[in-house]
């Protein structure tokens, strides 16, 4: 009997396989890092968004790949519904924007921390209910958009306390251009893109010979693998573009490399056009992010221009999500402590600002100012209407810093250092 007693609690003490408790000295840490994280989001403009924990699987369906597809956890409710557990928040995001929020000032930026579910096997940094942070900017399709969201992605690493990282950078474009005259099936698609994944130029060469692929496209593709470096990958690229869908996709990441040079972040970002993988919901810039001593990414994230079209009206957008165990487990491999910051009063930063503006909008950040750069290419009136739809208080533009009045009026000042800006605002 007393056997049969420690078994039973054995039993009832144990967990299904890819989840964990967490306790003490790790859920501290987990805190400050989500902490840490909430504050820089909301110092961008980002406020916080919180999608139902199941939905109908029907919906979290939508956009996904068949590798996602396999790894949702589904289940039937009491009315016989068959229902999802989140495997992907960024589907969630998007079907709220396309049935409920398609009236608001745009861009909309929203932010989340929250757990998510997958049938996969566990794995370094990842279980089968692991947590998320991430962001969504929704309502642009210009670069600056993207450089924001890749910008904000670095920052986000950097102040976790991660060193020693890098984001590989490529555009889904590219390759779409290049294969979209080929006539394949998906499958053999797949089989391309899976070949260039694994960075094989023999066995790519074989399977495009083997698939009838015309000399020129595999030339192109059996390139792909190798287009991983710096700016000049760009210009290596121009050369390779055989159509105009694979052009558009290098003018566009050109754009934004350029954009992040102006935020001064161009140390950590490589240029990868070998670069395929991701959800399949991707339609443009996409990027993952790799740690010095882990083989395996810590976040990912990309342009998903279709995915809200398929709840409602159209709407552009872009995003990224960030492990959080796997920023942890980095953070163990180089024994730091994710930091936390301050947020404070809201900026509005115009586009036409340059790096004078951006350098400015950085130091804003770190004294606690609450600041969004404009990506929507607005004149100024509008972006002094759409501060005032935000409630928000200054906008920098070129060399002047306008303060709004609740009446909707403005007053001038010459180009403000930040002290001067906090004498004002006191």
């Amino acid at each position: 009997m007393r056997v049969g007693h420690s078994k039973m609690k054995r039993q009832l003490a144990a967990l299904p396989l890819g989840v964990r408790d967490i306790l003490f000295a790790e859920a501290a840490r987990r805190t400050d890092l989500q902490t840490g994280l909430r504050r820089l989001f909301e110092g961008w403009g980002y406020s916080e968004i919180v999608t139902p924990t199941f939905e109908y699987a029907q919906t979290m369906e939508i956009g996904a790949g068949p590798a996602l597809l396999q790894e949702m956890y589904r289940f039937l409710d009491r009315e016989g519904q068959l229902l999802a557990l989140r495997s992907d928040i960024t589907t969630s995001v998007a079907r709220i924007v396309g049935t409920k929020l398609l009236d608001q000032p745009k861009p909309l930026r929203f932010y989340y921390i929250a757990n998510v579910f997958r049938h996969e096997e566990p794995q370094a940094g990842r279980q089968r209910e692991f947590y998320q942070a991430g962001v969504e900017l929704i309502g642009s399709e210009r670069p600056e958009a993207d450089a924001e969201v890749v910008a904000l992605t670095v920052r986000s690493l950097q102040v976790a306390g991660l060193n020693n990282f890098q984001l590989n950078l490529g555009h889904i474009g590219f390759f779409k251009g290049l294969t979209e005259d080929l006539a394949l099936s998906p499958s053999e698609v797949g089989l391309v893109r899976a070949a260039i994944d694994r960075k094989d130029a023999g066995a790519l060469r074989s399977l495009l010979l083997s698939l009838g692929i015309g000399e020129r496209e595999r030339r192109v593709l059996t390139e792909l693998p190798c287009l991983c470096g710096r700016r000049e990958i760009i210009e290596k690229a121009h050369s390779l573009a055989i159509n105009p869908r694979s052009e558009q996709a290098i003018k566009n990441l050109a754009e934004i490399y350029e954009y992040l040079d102006d935020h001064g972040l161009v140390e950590h970002i490589i240029i990868d056009l070998g670069e395929v993988r991701g959800m399949e919901y991707y339609t443009g810039m996409m990027f993952e992010g790799f740690v010095q001593g882990l083989g395996f990414s810590v976040c990912s994230g990309g342009r998903y221009d279709d995915l809200i079209g398929r709840f409602g009206q159209h709407a552009p957008a872009v995003g990224f999500a960030l492990g959080l165990e796997r920023v942890l487990l980095a953070l163990d491999k180089q024994n730091e402590k994710p930091p936390t910051a301050q947020v404070a009063s809201e900026v509005l930063l115009s586009n036409h600002a340059g790096q004078r503006g951006l350098a400015l909008a950085e130091t804003l950040r770190g004294k606690g100012y609450r600041v969004e750069v404009e990506v929507l290419g607005r004149a100024k009136d509008e972006l002094l209407t759409y501060a005032g739809q935000k409630g928000i208080k200054y906008v920098v533009q070129a060399g002047e810093v306008l303060k709004i009045w609740t009446s909707g009026r403005c007053i001038s000042r010459d180009w403000m250092e930040v002290g001067e800006v906090e004498q004002w605002q006191a």
